[in-house]
């Protein structure tokens, strides 16, 4: 299963019409799975962030711009 998340966006200055990406801090849902274990990989940037127990797997994580996860099962 493969998961996307993305922090919210804002405009540096309307005359330059320039996107920054803002920094994200909290917990995230990965809704969609089942009742066993699953490893949960940032395949972008190669980082582990353990394991989580579905169907209401919750992850705490952090990330400026966007947060690209695979998760498996165990």
């Amino acid at each position: 299963m493969f998961y996307a998340f993305y922090a919210p966006a804002k405009a540096s200055s309307l005359e330059n019409k320039k996107v920054v990406a803002e920094h994200w801090s909290g917990e995230l849902e990965l809704r969609g799975l089942d009742s066993k274990s699953y490893k949960v990989v940032d395949y972008v940037n190669n980082k582990d962030y353990g394991t989580v127990h579905g169907p209401d797997a919750r992850l705490r994580a952090e990330f400026t711009g966007s947060l690209l996860l695979q998760v498996t099962p165990q």
